[in-house]
């Protein structure tokens, strides 16, 4: 069985990637080469030519490094920092400690960021259920989040749908697309609301729980208390 890395940094030109980051899991990897550092890092390597699929096996916390033409990546388990640059392909994330995505298209679903989820799209889809706090930037597509403490969004194009518990800062700029913000019944934020061409509604009472800003050229804003 080979030692455990201190962080694991997977470079392939297209195909799948699997992680899975389990407690008391032993480190190994099937598809691809390996190369050790001194620092206590791994190189993993896939093919230069065609589509391959790398399986990495590694320890729950291990900060990961994924890079990508194109395909499927997908981190099961509870990972550490991870980092996934790609052209195009889906990216899946179960639980990190902090995440930062960029990808040109394709789409992008982060399960839970214990701290920052930042993400940063051409034209893809994007889900993200818990997270401390979220960064996302955009051209066109969906984003969706369930739950953030603090969310900064700009797009170009596309619908937002954003969800917050907490008391912190929600900022969002859009040009064209429908942004709804869901905060708990008993929160009372204070709003800047603004859209150009579009309705704008809040269901909810004026406050100091927390900010939320939304700015849209055209489509309507919506504040609703769930």
């Amino acid at each position: 069985m080979a030692a455990e890395p201190t962080r694991v940094n997977i470079r392939t030109r297209s195909g799948r990637v699997n992680v899975m980051a389990a407690e008391g899991a032993g480190f190994s990897v099937t598809g691809a080469n390996i190369e050790y550092d001194a620092d206590g890092s791994v190189l993993i390597t896939g093919a230069k030519h065609g589509a391959n699929r790398v399986e990495v096996q590694c320890a729950t916390g291990t900060d990961l490094i994924i890079g990508t033409l194109s395909g499927h990546v997908e981190v099961r388990g509870r990972s550490g920092d991870t980092r996934v640059t790609t052209r195009s392909g889906r990216i899946d994330v179960e639980h990190a400690s902090k995440v930062d995505v960029r990808t040109g298209s394709g789409h992008v679903t982060i399960g839970v960021c214990d701290g920052s989820c930042h993400v940063v799209t051409k034209s893809a889809r994007v889900n993200i259920g818990r997270a401390g706090s979220v960064d996302v930037a955009g051209m066109s597509g969906h984003v969706e989040i369930d739950e953030a403490d603090h969310a900064i969004i700009r797009t170009m194009s596309g619908r937002v749908d954003l969800g917050t518990k907490s008391d912190g800062r929600v900022e969002v700029r859009t040009l064209s697309g429908k942004v709804h913000v869901a905060v708990p019944r008993a929160r009372r934020p204070a709003t800047q609301l603004k859209s150009l061409a579009g309705r704008v509604h809040c269901e909810c009472e004026v406050g100091n729980d927390g900010e939320i800003d939304v700015a849209t050229t055209s489509g309507a804003i919506s504040v609703t208390c769930k």
